[in-house]
């Protein structure tokens, strides 16, 4: 994997084999937490995770030829909505 910094965003650049792999890890992460778990340790919504996981796969597999998704962060009321609050 390589990795630069332009203009204001990072551009990763990975091979299939790759992608694949960090796919897996993101998918795994997101599905081994519970939802409020994952926001509390990320801060990111664990859905938008498992959709780039599943979007970064589907382009190493070439059933994508691109995705332009964005990172979101998580709204607490939507991803912990059990913590009480006052």
């Amino acid at each position: 994997m390589q990795g630069r910094y332009d203009g204001g965003r990072i551009v990763l650049a990975l091979e299939p084999d790759e992608a694949r792999r960090l796919a897996a890890a993101l998918g795994e992460v997101s599905e081994s937490l519970s939802r409020a778990e994952f926001f509390i340790r990320t801060g990111a919504s664990g859905p938008n995770i498992a959709t780039v996981a599943d979007q970064l796969q589907a382009l190493a597999s070439r059933r994508s030829d691109s995705f332009d998704t964005p990172v979101v962060a998580g709204v607490e009321t939507e991803e912990n909505p059990r913590r009480p609050r006052h």
